[in-house]
């Protein structure tokens, strides 16, 4: 039974394949954009199906070429405006459409923002069941050269991978990465060219950090691929390695073993990142925010809006390396950081003694044990992934009864779907933030306060 289920399943995957190709191979189709969905497509109608358009903005007439059928939905790309929005405008970057990063260059960016707003309201309406107001929302001093992070995959070229494929773009220069990203991918088309680098086929990528320091950047970097990096088995990646020690911004080079963990191979375990006059212990592969200009503001509101008391006691749900706890500690009788990343939270400790904080301390486990140990909380500060707070764990901090919770969100549908299970534990939004922290991308940053009522 399980190999019958196997090869139907592949025989069904051929046979959308199929369809696919066919669609792309047959003419374009006009289509009028009506509204926006949430990961970056224009939306419209043909025939009655639903069609989600890349690279459109709604108002739009335009011919579309599509590309895959789903059972409720097709997926299409423009390729001629025939009536254009007066929000569209002119690409920076040569590689847009074909590099898979951006979403939302053809918008002008107050447009930009605009939509992200609605499409945040949008998501509390429909999933959440609740109507906020956005009270503010905060951007960058430049739409551009703003990343202090990303992913470069290596194949025959150093680049960015196609929108919904596997394939390497060649990229030289990265409109919204900083500049010494750009030169790194240079650095390294220029190392596959001259045959220090090997073609991988793009199974391997190398994880990129920018660490500012007093006014200038370093860079972090990490070899990680579809299956790690074992480099008994793979003996051509320790050339990639070498490679990599030789650029000279680079004060770590590591990379991640078939067990999952970030081996050093040349330079710091552990690298000191400035932020707010203070240095934030930073191992390689630990989280930490892309958008470094962005988040001493983010720190700054999170902390006006939890209105800490120096005897109340802060929860630090999904720490990392503790940087919110760290700076709210100033403000509490005590905090307590929780992370499941054993090498963050020894950052978190060492960053702690180094600031001689007395009243942190940093709990190693899993989100969802805090069912079985938190303590009674005055406030909760959350940072999830994008998945959102398991139901379990959400329940447990509300049951903690912090009389906060502040929460913020890469994810707006999560968002919207915890604040619904929140304001069925008492908690209500009383002010919900955005942060535009990836301008030319769909992706916002969200932050609400709740309060119980």
């Amino acid at each position: 039974m399980d190999r019958m289920w196997v090869l139907e399943r592949a025989h069904g995957k051929r046979e959308a394949m199929s369809r696919d190709r066919k669609l792309r191979e047959s003419a374009p189709v006009e289509v009028t954009l009506t509204g926006m969905a949430h990961r970056g497509p224009a939306v419209g109608r043909i025939d009655g199906q639903v069609v989600f358009a890349f690279y459109g903005i709604p108002g739009e007439r335009v011919q579309v070429q599509l590309e895959r059928r789903r059972k409720k939905f097709l997926h299409a790309r423009v390729v001629e405006v025939l009536e254009a929005s007066p929000d569209r405008t002119d690409p920076l970057c040569q590689y847009y459409g074909a590099c898979g990063g951006c979403q939302w260059q053809h918008i002008d960016y107050a447009a930009q923002v605009r939509l992200k707003k609605q499409t945040v309201t949008e998501h509390f309406a429909r999933i959440g069941k609740q109507t906020v107001a956005i009270d503010t929302v905060h951007t960058p001093s430049s739409p551009w050269e703003y990343r202090y992070g990303c992913e470069i995959a290596l194949s025959r070229e150093a680049g960015f991978r196609q929108r919904g494929s596997r394939r390497v773009v060649e990229i030289e220069h990265c409109a919204i990465s900083h500049p010494l990203i750009s030169r790194l991918l240079a650095a390294l088309n220029e190392m596959i060219r001259d045959g220090r680098i090997p073609d991988l086929w793009g199974r391997n990528w190398v994880e990129t950090r920018i660490i500012p320091r007093g006014g200038s950047a370093k860079l972090a970097l990490i070899l990680e691929g579809v299956r790690n990096v074992d480099l008994e088995a793979e003996p051509e990646l320790r050339t990639v390695l070498d490679a990599l020690t030789t650029i000279s911004e680079a004060v770590s080079v590591s990379y991640r073993t078939p067990s999952g963990q970030v081996e050093p191979f040349a330079g710091a375990a552990m690298v000191g990142i400035e932020l707010m006059g203070k240095t934030i212990q930073f191992p390689p592969g630990a989280f930490f925010q892309a958008s470094v200009e962005m988040l001493p503001l983010a720190i700054s509101r999170m902390r006006e809006l939890a209105a800490i008391q120096s005897h109340e006691t802060v929860l630090d749900l999904y720490c990392g390396v503790g940087v919110f706890g760290l700076f709210m500690a100033e403000d509490a009788g005590h905090v307590i950081g929780i992370e499941v990343d054993k090498q963050a939270i020894v950052a978190a400790r060492q960053t702690a003694a180094e600031w001689g904080l007395r009243n942190i301390e940093f709990w190693d486990l899993p989100a969802e044990k805090v069912t079985e140990e938190l303590p009674q909380v005055d406030v909760a500060v959350v940072d999830p992934p994008r998945t959102g707070m398991d139901p379990r764990v959400l329940r447990a901090v509300a049951g903690s009864a912090p009389s906060r919770i502040v929460y913020l969100s890469c994810e707006p549908s999560t968002l919207a779907r915890d604040a619904a299970l929140l304001h069925e534990e008492g908690y209500r939004v009383e002010r919900l933030e955005l942060f535009d922290f990836f301008p030319q991308t769909y992706h916002i940053e969200n932050l609400a306060l709740f309060r119980r009522s």
